[in-house]
């Protein structure tokens, strides 16, 4: 007659089956995906380079959607989610034109792609709104703006 001890040692545990290589295989494989995202000049809390931070997040967002900025002045998108976000105010590469604006004479930008943990910056010279899109979520409402006032 088998105890109730007797039945657990009978049967190996989960973690026993696993085995030396596939516990470590799991441990690592948790240890990655716990540090996906937080790492890179996003995440750097050093001395301000910007006048302006706006957070590109996973919830496929611009937080703040909007930020003001006077001419001269330098905004910095940090990508601080899981995705590849970009920041983008080119009419042709949007999928509508009408999400994106800038002030007449201003070429169109457009960030290239920014991978989790990094960062883009863009200094505006010219006073005026600059409506811009995440391109690759831009369908999912990915937008923001950069109001700029006239430098004092």
């Amino acid at each position: 007659m088998r105890t109730t001890h007797d039945t657990a040692r009978a049967k190996p545990s989960r973690l026993r089956r696993l085995g030396r290589s596939g516990l470590g295989l799991f441990l690592a494989s948790t240890l990655a995906l716990a540090a996906c995202g937080t790492g890179g000049p996003a995440y750097t809390r050093g001395p301000e380079t910007a006048d302006a931070i706006v957070e590109m997040t996973s919830d496929l967002a611009f937080a703040p959607a909007t930020v003001t900025v006077r001419a001269g002045q330098v905004v910095e998108w940090r990508n601080v989610s899981l995705f590849t976000h970009t920041a983008t105010f080119d009419p042709t590469l949007a999928d509508d034109p009408a999400h994106v604006e800038q002030p007449d004479g201003v070429e169109p930008f457009h960030s290239g792609d920014v991978p989790p943990g990094e960062i883009a910056r863009r200094r505006f010279d010219m006073p005026g709104t600059y409506r811009y899109v995440c391109l690759p979520h831009e369908g999912f409402g990915m937008r923001g703006t950069v109001v700029v006032r006239a430098a004092e």
